[in-house]
């Protein structure tokens, strides 16, 4: 106790400026908002992301930077038409051609009602009817294999005057795959000219 009564003025002083020191640090919890005692100072929406309490970094003086690439939506893709570039007929050949001759049967199936969009070659032109033609053509990157599909003259009448050769964009949904796997008929079919 004597200790304390000689050292007064120095434990006093040390003490005050703990105590000055603990009612300013009170006095400013309860005036500044909850985020900017979290490290928030801003986020900005705009309407592609949004950004709230962040639990990567906390504490005081920690600032974090967050990077994010927006992109719009491609008119022909898979959200916005329902068809999709893959699997390629490539892709269906290959997968089907690893597979043990047993399974092959049922490789096959899994690519029934799939929706389609492929850029093709156009090999031949059968007259079926006179409002329906069959349309072989081929993956414009591939030498293998083929896709068949009806196609009404009336919906594509420019059908009647393409080559051999010219390339187009066949859109529709497979319908059955040949059990060797080369040959994929499609139904429903739209055709694209370019």
């Amino acid at each position: 106790m004597n200790w304390v009564w000689e050292n007064r003025e120095w434990f006093l002083s040390g003490l005050g400026v703990l105590l000055i020191s603990a009612v300013i640090s009170l006095v400013r919890r309860f005036l500044t908002p909850v985020n900017a005692q979290r490290g928030i100072v801003g986020i900005e929406n705009t309407g592609n992301v949004s950004l709230a309490a962040s639990p990567v970094a906390t504490g005081q003086n920690v600032s974090q930077i967050i990077h994010y690439t927006s992109t719009s939506i491609d008119p022909t893709s898979t959200i916005e038409t329902g068809y999709s570039s893959t699997p390629t007929q490539e892709q269906i050949i290959e997968r089907i051609a690893g597979l043990p001759l047993y399974e092959r049967a049922n490789a096959y199936e899994s690519y029934v009602g799939l929706r389609v969009s492929w850029r093709v070659k156009l090999l031949n032109v059968e007259k079926q009817t006179a409002e329906r033609v069959l349309v072989h053509m081929r993956s414009s990157t591939s030498t293998l294999g083929g896709v068949l599909c009806p196609v009404e003259i009336a919906k594509s009448p420019r059908i009647k005057t393409v080559l051999e050769g010219d390339e187009l964009e066949v859109r529709g949904i497979i319908e059955s795959v040949r059990t060797d796997g080369r040959v994929i008929f499609l139904k429903e079919v739209t055709i694209l000219f370019h």
